[in-house]
C-alpha cells in the first residue's frame, strides 16, 4: 500500500494549493480507498480535501499536534477514487501572530480491484 508523507510549511496567512503536488499519485495510477491524516504544528490551519470533483473535506480545522500523523488516530477522513482522479489537499494559515506553521500529512493509498 503506497503512502504519500510530507511536511510543509505555510506562511503567516498565506496558503498552498496542493500540498500532495508533485507526487506520483497526485492523479491516481488505479481506484484505491483513501485515508488522510492530517496534523499541524498549531491549530490553526484549515485544509480542504478533494479527489476528482469528490470534496472530502472543507476548510476543516486540523489539529494543533506538533506531529506526523498517527494511525488510525489522526486518520478523519477516507474517500474512494477512481483511477485518474487527482488527490488535492489545500491548506491555509489563519494564525495572525506567530511565524510560518507546518503541516504534516500522510495519505494512505489503498488499491482496489487489482489483481495480484
Amino acid at each position: 500500500m503506497p503512502t504519500i508523507a510530507d511536511k510543509v510549511s505555510i506562511a503567516i496567512g498565506a496558503s498552498n494549493d496542493n500540498i500532495v503536488a508533485g507526487s506520483p499519485f497526485e492523479f491516481l495510477p488505479y481506484a484505491a480507498m483513501l485515508e488522510f491524516g492530517l496534523s499541524g504544528q498549531r491549530s490553526l490551519i484549515l485544509a480542504t480535501i478533494t479527489t476528482g470533483s469528490d470534496v472530502v473535506a472543507e476548510e476543516h480545522e486540523i489539529p494543533g499536534t506538533n506531529r506526523v500523523p498517527i494511525y488510525p488516530d489522526d486518520f478523519y477522513t477516507s474517500d474512494v477514487a477512481a483511477r485518474g482522479q487527482r488527490l488535492r489537499i489545500a491548506a491555509r494559515n489563519t494564525n495572525a501572530a506567530a511565524g510560518p506553521d507546518f503541516v504534516f500529512s500522510s495519505v494512505r493509498i489503498n488499491p482496489l480491484g487489482m489483481r495480484r
